[in-house]
C-alpha cells in the first residue's frame, strides 16, 4: 500500500520524546468531536474473504436506507416512512444515490527494481549519492565548527578526522543495531562489563568515533541558510529521498494520505509552521499538495476524518481523482439527517449531491460516517466468522482494503532512547527518514518483488549486516 505522508511538528516532538503517534496535524485546531480520526471499521470479515478467495457478490440497492436483517421489509417501504424513520430529506442539493460512481482507470503495483541481495533494496532507496552528500556536509560542518570555537585540550573534537560515505554507512548500520539491541546507555554498547559485553560494536568503530560522528553529522551547508527557512538543514535530504521514493514504485489505484508509518511512502511533507505556507497546511491543502504528482489519473485517495470534507471531494473530482474517507459529522455542507441518523447494526442511510458526492452513514459497532465519489450506496454481501450473512457498504470495504498496509506492528524506533536524548532535532528527523521511512519503503519493495514475508525486524538485521559487510568490501577494493 503506497502512502503520501505529512510530517508535522508533532513528528519532530515525537523524535525528541518517544516517537509516539501524532495527535493531530495542526496544534491550534479546535474540535470538540469525540470521533476517532483513525477509527477503521471492523475488518475480520473482509480479511477472511479476501484471503480465502470466496466469491463476493456486489449488489446495487435502490432505497437510501438498507433494511435491518431482523425487521420486515415492509417497515422500510419508502411510501410509509418519513425523516423520523431515517428517510433523509430530499433537497435540490442532496438526493438518494442513483448509481455507482465510475472508475476511470486502474493501475497495478509496478515495482521498478529487482536486486540480488536484501540490502540492495535499502541501498536503492538510500543510494550512494545520499551517503556521499552526508559525508561531504559532515566534513564541512566539522571544519566550520572547529574554526568557530575554542576547543579544550581534553575535548574529543581534537580527534576529528574527515569521514567518507563508507564510514557513514557503517554509522547508520550501527544506529539500526542500537535500535535492535536495547541497553541502558550509549556507553554500555562498548562496555567491558560481562553483563553488556559484545563484539559487534567494537568491530565496527570505537565509541569515541561513533559519538564524534554523531556530533558532526550534517546534511546542509550552514552558509547557504536563508532567513525564515526553518527546514534548511534537512530540505536537501528530503528532496533526494522523495525523488528516490517516486522513481522506485508505481502507486496503486488506491492511495492513502495519513501520518502513520504503514506501507510505502510515495510523497512526504514536513510541517514547518502555519505562517510559512498557509495554503499547504490546511487539511485540504495538505492532500492536494501531497497528491499533485498522481492527480488526473483516475486514482482513489483514502483519507481519515481529519482530511475528509465535501470541499476536498469536489476539488479532487475536478482533477479526475476519487475520494473515499471517514468523515466527521460536523463537516460543513453535508446532509445532517444522514450524519445524525440513529441506526441499528448493519443499517445504512445515504444521500448524493448533483456532483456525485455520496455521504453514507453505516452502523458497525458504532456509526461510521463516510464520504465517497467512487461509490454510492452499493453493498457487498459478506459472511462473518459466525456464518451470518451481512451487507456491508462497498465504500467501507474499499476503505478498509486501502488501509490494509503491510503488517508493521513490530516496527521499532530506528534507534534507542539513550541515543535520542543526545541528538539535535534535525539529526533525529534525518535518522527517522533514513532508518524508518526509507527502511519501510525498502522492505515493501523487497516483499513485493521477492514474495518473502519476513518480519521487518528480520529485514533490519539483514540491513545492518549488509551495510557493515558492504563497506568492508568496498574499502578493500
Amino acid at each position: 500500500m503506497n502512502r503520501a505522508k505529512y510530517y508535522t511538528d508533532q513528528v519532530l516532538e515525537q523524535s525528541l520524546n518517544d516517537m509516539s503517534n501524532e495527535d493531530e496535524i495542526l496544534p491550534d485546531y479546535q474540535d470538540n468531536s469525540d470521533e476517532d480520526p483513525h477509527y477503521v471499521p471492523s475488518t475480520d470479515e473482509e480479511e477472511e474473504i479476501f484471503s480465502s478467495g470466496d466469491e463476493i457478490s456486489l449488489t446495487q440497492e435502490g432505497p437510501a436506507v438498507q433494511p435491518h436483517p431482523e425487521l420486515p421489509l415492509s417497515n422500510y417501504d419508502k411510501e410509509n416512512l418519513d425523516v423520523s424513520n431515517n428517510i433523509p430529506q430530499i433537497t435540490a442539493e442532496w438526493h438518494p444515490p442513483v448509481e455507482k460512481q465510475p472508475i476511470l482507470k486502474q493501475s497495478g503495483i509496478d515495482p521498478k527494481c529487482s536486486r540480488n541481495e536484501t540490502g540492495e533494496y535499502f541501498e536503492a532507496v538510500v543510494d550512494d549519492r545520499i551517503f556521499r552528500m552526508i559525508a561531504d556536509q559532515t566534513n564541512l560542518y566539522a571544519t566550520q565548527t572547529l574554526l568557530a570555537i575554542n576547543v579544550g585540550s581534553s575535548s574529543r573534537l581534537h580527534t576529528w578526522s574527515p569521514t567518507n560515505a563508507y564510514e557513514i554507512k557503517k554509522l547508520f548500520g550501527m544506529i539500526v543495531w542500537v535500535g535492535l539491541v536495547k541497553m541502558p546507555a550509549v556507553v554500555d554498547y562498548w562496555s567491558q562489563n560481562p553483563m553488556f559485553r559484545n563484539n559487534f560494536a567494537t568491530s565496527v568503530m570505537t565509541r569515541n568515533r561513533f559519538e564524534i560522528l554523531l556530533r558532526m553529522l550534517h546534511f546542509a551547508d550552514n552558509t547557504d541558510y536563508v532567513e525564515g527557512d526553518r527546514l534548511h538543514k534537512i530540505k536537501g535530504l528530503v528532496d533526494m529521498l522523495r525523488v528516490n521514493f517516486q522513481s522506485l514504485y508505481e502507486p496503486n489505484e488506491v492511495v492513502c494520505v495519513d501520518e502513520s508509518f504503514r506501507g510505502y511512502t510515495y510523497n512526504l511533507q514536513i510541517y514547518a509552521g502555519k505562517m510559512l505556507d498557509q495554503c499547504k497546511t490546511t487539511p485540504l491543502g495538505v492532500v492536494m499538495s501531497l497528491c499533485e504528482p498522481i492527480l488526473n489519473q483516475g486514482r482513489t485517495i483514502c483519507t481519515d476524518n481529519w482530511y475528509t470534507s465535501l470541499q476536498l471531494a469536489e476539488r479532487l473530482l475536478d482533477r479526475d481523482t476519487y475520494l473515499v474517507g471517514i468523515m466527521r459529522s460536523n463537516r460543513k455542507g453535508i446532509p445532517q439527517d444522514v450524519a445524525k441518523a440513529k441506526l441499528k447494526v448493519d443499517e445504512t442511510i445515504a444521500m448524493e449531491n448533483h456532483k456525485g458526492v455520496t455521504v453514507l452513514n453505516w452502523r458497525d459497532k458504532r456509526n461510521v460516517l463516510m464520504l465517497s465519489t467512487k461509490y454510492s450506496n452499493e453493498v457487498v454481501e459478506t459472511t462473518r466468522k459466525t456464518g451470518q450473512l451481512v451487507n456491508k457498504p462497498k465504500m467501507v470495504m474499499d476503505y478498509n482494503k486501502g488501509n490494509s498496509a503491510v503488517d508493521l506492528s513490530d516496527q521499532m524506533a530506528a534507534y534507542s532512547r539513550p541515543l535520542r536524548k543526545t541528538v539535535k532535532w534535525y539529526r533525529k528527523l534525518a535518522i527517522e527518514l533514513i532508518l524508518n521511512t526509507s527502511m519501510v519503503n525498502a522492505y515493501v519493495l523487497y516483499t513485493e518483488v521477492t514474495g518473502n514475508k519476513n518480519k521487518i525486524v528480520e529485514f533490519r538485521k539483514k540491513i545492518v549486516q549488509y551495510l557493515y559487510s558492504k563497506t568492508e568490501q568496498e574499502r578493500q577494493v
